[in-house]
């Protein structure tokens, strides 16, 4: 994702807290379709089906998901957008397996852009509270920031990925995550 897909927001929202509509762009879409054998081998077996492809089921929808959210941020910059609001999610299981993920919303304008796809904090804090916990609580894997921060691994997966992207956050060479400017540089060479 280049940096200007990174600087748009997608919200569910119809409005973002603190900032004002100054033009509205039109409508943006994304889907994801993808072909499954998941559905196909549940008739095989329901209770083994149920207790192992069901998070197999549950990552492919998430999938679908944040390739959605890509999807409108990439449309809306193309609009020269600051953001996409009011944004809906619709999954649908069709025959023969396929999962077909599709997301819209309004792409607008704002009085004041959004740095890396994330409202400023009131407090003034230019940091996503992700980046503010990495600073106060030091790197992390995704389990242990999860349990830090006590959210869902799935939202914060996506969410990670997003601030990696807008070059806010990396991943260091033992898989943890550290604020991008606390990275050591690289002493390979």
């Amino acid at each position: 994702m280049n940096e200007r897909h990174a600087d748009v927001l997608v919200t569910t929202t119809e409005a973002v807290e603190g900032r004002g509509v100054i033009r509205y762009l039109g409508p943006v879409f994304a889907e994801h379709v993808r072909s499954s054998g998941l559905l196909r081998g549940l008739a095989d077996d329901v209770r083994h089906a149920l207790d192992d492809r069901a998070e197999e089921f549950d990552s492919e929808l998430l999938d679908g998901r944040v390739t959605c959210v890509r999807e409108l941020r990439r449309h809306a910059a193309d609009l020269q957008a600051h953001a996409v609001v009011g944004v809906r999610f619709e999954i649908e299981v069709l025959r023969g397996g396929i999962i077909a993920t599709m997301a819209h919303g309004t792409a607008v304008q704002l009085d004041q852009p959004v740095a890396g796809g994330w409202v400023v904090a009131p407090t003034g804090s230019a940091d996503h509270p992700i980046v503010d916990e990495l600073r106060r609580g030091g790197s992390a894997t995704l389990a242990e920031l999860s349990g830090r921060m006590d959210v869902d691994v799935d939202w914060l997966d996506a969410t990670l990925t997003t601030l990696e992207d807008s070059g806010q956050i990396v991943m260091d060479g033992e898989g943890r995550w550290v604020p991008a400017d606390l990275q050591p540089p690289n002493r390979s060479a």
